[in-house]
Parts: C-alpha cells; sequence; structure tokens
C-alpha cells in the first residue's frame, strides 16, 4: 500500500485526506499480471498511484518462467531503465491474451546443511555443493563426529 506520512496528510483538504486514505491496494499478482494476461484493462492508466504498485523485477521475474513470456521478459531486462508505464505497456501490448500459470523456482531443502556448514566451516552455498556430493553413509560419519565432539565439550 502506499504510504503518506501524517505531515503530508495534515497539509491537504479533508476531502483530498479521504482520496489519499482510501487509495485502492492493488495485488500485483492478482491485479497487474492479471490484467496483463487477461487484457481486462490498462490498469496503469487509471493513476500514477497504479504506477507506483508495479514493481519491474518481479513482473520480469515472473514472465521469465513462462515458455511464452521469456523473450519478453529478457528483453525486458536488457532496458530495466525504462519507465514503469513504458515496460507495463510493452507486455500489454506485446503479450497474447492467455491464462498464465508460471510456477516459481522453489529454494531447495538440503538435509544436513547445518551438520555440513558446522563440519566443514563453511557457507550456505559452500555447503549445498558438499551436499551434493558427500554421500548418506559420510554425512552420518560427520554427524556422529560432531555428536561425540560436542559431548567431549560438555564433559569439561
Amino acid at each position: 500500500m502506499i504510504t503518506v506520512s501524517r505531515e503530508i496528510i495534515q497539509m491537504l483538504t479533508e476531502e483530498e485526506q479521504q482520496y489519499v486514505t482510501t487509495l485502492p491496494k492493488l495485488n500485483l499478482f492478482k491485479d497487474i499480471i492479471g490484467s496483463l494476461n487477461s487484457k481486462s484493462g490498462n490498469i496503469i492508466d487509471e493513476g500514477p498511484e497504479n504506477e507506483r504498485q508495479y514493481v519491474p523485477f518481479i513482473v520480469n521475474k515472473n514472465f521469465s518462467f513462462g515458455i511464452d513470456t521469456i523473450l519478453y521478459a529478457n528483453e525486458l531486462n536488457f532496458y530495466n531503465g525504462l519507465d514503469k508505464k513504458l515496460q507495463y505497456d510493452f507486455y500489454y501490448y506485446g503479450l497474447d491474451k492467455k491464462k498464465r500459470y508460471n510456477a516459481w523456482k522453489k529454494k531447495e531443502d538440503i538435509n544436513n546443511l547445518e551438520i555440513i556448514k558446522e563440519y566443514f566451516e563453511c557457507s550456505n552455498i559452500k555447503a549445498g555443493q558438499y551436499a551434493k556430493i558427500l554421500t548418506d553413509d559420510e554425512v552420518a560419519r560427520i554427524t556422529s563426529y560432531l555428536d561425540t565432539r560436542d559431548t567431549a565439550k560438555s564433559k569439561t
């Protein structure tokens, strides 16, 4: 939602204050990306507050997952300095009307990541690389080593 400081709101007339406090909050995925896919109307033209709620990075990322929209997203990545309205219009007039259900890539859940990080004293990225190489037997040995080390430390 658009945030406006209280000092600015106090400087406005009562009618303007009511307008500012009742600005509609657009849902980026449902409203903005939905209007680009369904061609339900150019919502950026409805007001400057809608243009401020447009987040080019998220929209480009969303369209980069679609097989029919990846080239459009790549093109806008080259011209990332364009105004938000121009970027919106590029998608609005360039893409076909279609229902798109682009699946976002989820973060991998690596088992035993904390154990590997502690043993090798490395970052998440390095530990993830090690986890791909290590066998289950090796991870079990590392776990037993850390357990014996921790019990030895607690006894002293």
